[in-house]
């Protein structure tokens, strides 16, 4: 298997990049954890750790063995706390320190592994990092610290930059390139940012900060363009497999649940690896039991079960011949690829943009095996169903359906990221509904 010219492309860049340091800002299923081995590779460095969250440590031990066997990995897959560290805790972090290549979690991290780990030199990869958006939090400092007192090259990747605000763009880039948008007022980090680069507006509480300025939006787009390389499932449609969206209609005087039992019955017959997901541990829970019923092997995930039995369970269900995953939206959102499942359902009747973005976004990727469809249930006739419709019909055509004077537009230009596709799902909200419908729905979203 070979790199693709975006993944070539991002890996030169890193590697020309003053002091190796890169953020590698694809979107999700797009390579950028073979871009990060790849360079590491390339640099000739040994040693090294990659900082990752539970859910994706098994992912950069399979990537290693793909993209550089001979490569020695160690990944430690349980969580001690800083004040009980027993002898099987102390064992596995020493076997962690022995390998070139150390995967850890960032809850593992305490001021002397910090140390030993920095003392040891190499490369810093550290994933998701736009856990850093907020720098307030306990995993943020260490991640932070860590990164600015590191004198070799630091990899950070991240699919969603901006996370929720502005803001959260400064606090990336500041941990990986400290001051390169100017060291702040002492109270405010980023002042000379927010200056420069964003809308002031006054309210009552005094200043606030919006969207980004139209004239210096070129600007920040050549900046991040030394820092950052990006690339959008859009843009690869034809190297991902085909991804559909389609709304599955539940006649009013039929009960959900009976649908869905029917549902995969039907498509049991066809597909290897079915997926359910809904909202609340409950549903789950009732639909886990009701498909293992239909004599199949049948995997509940949820928000309640540990991040590493997680893992296990999903592993240990692709390595069957077919079977149901059923999963809360929770835990899919944590970094788990569905790439491999061939039939899936959102099972829930009423759903947010939100929460359909997370599910769509496990979905197509380059490591996925075949097309894949993603059913959704509606009411006939229901604000849901027109969305489901108009997203579907818009999906590879996103470029021409971008909704000028969002909040985010102006910032997600300057990050090349037009085809967002939660703001796809905010345009085909827009296109289908009544304003009084619109309003529902974004109310019902919140809850």
């Amino acid at each position: 298997m070979k790199h693709l010219p975006h993944q070539l492309d991002a890996i030169d860049r890193a590697l020309a990049a003053p002091g190796q340091r890169w953020l590698f800002a694809d979107e999700m299923g797009c390579g950028k954890t073979a871009e990060a081995i790849e360079v590491w590779k390339r640099l000739g460095v040994e040693r090294g750790v990659v900082v990752a969250p539970a859910m994706a440590r098994p992912g950069w031990v399979k990537q290693f063995e793909q993209w550089w066997p001979e490569q020695q990995v160690a990944m430690i897959d349980m969580s001690p706390t800083r004040k009980t560290q027993t002898k099987a805790r102390r064992a596995s972090w020493d076997e962690v320190l022995s390998r070139p290549a150390r995967i850890v979690s960032p809850e593992l991290l305490n001021a002397e592994r910090e140390r030993v780990l920095l003392e040891a030199g190499g490369v810093l990869v550290i994933d998701e990092v736009h856990m850093l958006a907020n720098p307030s939090t306990k995993r943020s400092n260490v991640l932070r610290r860590m990164a600015k007192r590191h004198k070799g090259p630091v990899l950070v990747l991240s699919a969603t930059p901006i996370p929720n605000k502005v803001m959260g763009l400064f606090n990336i880039v500041d941990t990986v390139w400290p001051m390169r948008f100017g060291k702040g007022d002492g109270r405010r980090p980023g002042f000379s940012f927010l200056q420069r680069y964003l809308e002031r507006i006054y309210t009552v509480n005094g200043t606030d900060w919006g969207g980004l300025l139209d004239e210096y939006a070129e600007e920040l787009r050549y900046r991040l363009g030394f820092m950052m390389s990006r690339v959008t499932r859009a843009a690869l449609a034809g190297h991902i497999p085909q991804f559909q969206i389609k709304p599955l209609r539940v006649p009013g005087n039929i009960d959900p649940d009976t649908f869905v039992l029917d549902w995969a019955r039907e498509v049991m017959h066809e597909a290897k690896h079915v997926a359910v997901l809904t909202h609340r541990r409950a549903s789950a829970a009732r639909l886990a039991a009701m498909l293992s019923g239909l004599g199949r092997p049948t995997v509940l995930v949820d928000g309640s079960i540990p991040t590493t039995p997680r893992a296990a369970r999903i592993a240990a269900l692709r390595e069957q011949p077919a079977g149901f995953l059923v999963s809360t939206m929770h835990a899919v959102s944590e970094s788990i690829s569905l790439s491999w499942c061939h039939r899936n359902l959102l099972a829930e009747l009423y759903w947010s943009p939100k929460v359909l973005t997370q599910v769509a976004g496990r979905f197509p990727r380059l490591d996925g095996t075949a097309p894949t469809v993603l059913e959704i249930l509606v009411r006939p006739n229901s604000v849901e169903e027109r969305m489901a419709v108009a997203l579907n019909d818009r999906l590879w055509q996103i470029s021409q359906v971008t909704k000028e004077g969002e909040a985010e537009h102006d910032i997600r230009i300057a990050l090349n990221d037009e085809d967002d596709l939660e703001k796809l799902l905010a345009e085909a909200a827009f296109s289908v509904c009544s304003d009084e419908e619109a309003s529902l729905f974004d109310a019902m979203g919140e809850e």
